[in-house]
């Protein structure tokens, strides 16, 4: 769970965060969740690795305006030997994930590279505990 506060700079001429921004929102709900499970992303590169972004989606519903604070839930929806997709749905702060609908849900797949050649790997075989970790934790789609 990710809280993040509407920033001003973040809102568009219409009052409402711009479209884009919910992106970078996804990109820190997914560094939080990763610091969680004890695989932080800059260790990731650390090791040698980066995980680029090969497919995002996102559905918008009631957009947020300045002022206001999203939650974000942030999931690992599927992994596999070569990929992973993070899947995240936003509320308003102090909404109940259970009974509340989402105002924005959206869906971020990455790849593992190599830092030094760019060449996919297989997180399974360059990094079989932080894979390990992703099947135990998966919850995939309903």
């Amino acid at each position: 769970m990710t809280d993040i506060e509407v920033r001003y700079s973040e809102t568009d001429c219409m009052g409402v965060v711009y479209h884009a921004n919910y992106f970078s929102w996804f990109d820190v709900a997914r560094c939080r969740l990763l610091e969680e499970i004890g695989f932080p992303y800059p260790q990731i590169e650390a090791d040698g690795y980066q995980c680029p972004v090969i497919d995002a989606r996102i559905s918008y519903g009631v957009p947020f305006k300045f002022g206001e604070t999203a939650t974000i839930y942030t999931r690992i929806s599927q992994a596999s030997a070569v990929r992973t997709t993070y899947s995240y749905r936003i509320f308003a702060k102090g909404e109940d994930p259970e009974t509340a609908k989402p105002r924005i849900t959206g869906s971020t797949t990455h790849a593992v590279v190599s830092t030094e050649t760019f060449k996919p790997c297989a997180v399974k075989k360059v990094m079989p505990e932080l894979y390990a970790t992703y099947k135990k934790i998966e919850q995939p789609e309903a």
